[in-house]
């Protein structure tokens, strides 16, 4: 029998799982630590990672938060999401005033 993968469908359950496994790796947060399956609207998975970001780095994100498609619910690997969004000029992370890529 396979083991079912679970779902992140909350922005709770999704800063905890991130806050939790960062505490435990300690390394720099990178798109690897969101790296599981989702089923959200994108603006709180947005949210969400622009939250963890300033808390765990200090790095401002920005992004279209008036964009109507961000409404939509996106199911499906939450790290390809973000990086789908590195290319896009209106999705910016900054660390100490440095534009840097939307997730690395």
């Amino acid at each position: 029998m396979t083991e079912k993968k679970k779902v992140i469908t909350t922005p709770k359950e999704m800063y905890d799982k991130v806050a939790i496994d960062y505490r435990n790796n300690s390394v720099e947060l990178s798109g690897t630590y969101f790296s599981f399956d989702v089923s959200m609207p994108k603006i709180d998975i947005l949210t969400v990672y622009q939250e963890l970001q300033h808390d765990i780095n200090g790095d401002e994100v920005d992004f279209p938060q008036e964009d109507h498609s961000l409404l939509e619910t996106y199911t499906g690997d939450c790290e390809s999401y973000l990086m789908s969004l590195n290319d896009k000029p209106e999705y910016t992370r900054y660390n100490d005033d440095e534009k840097c890529d939307f997730v690395l």
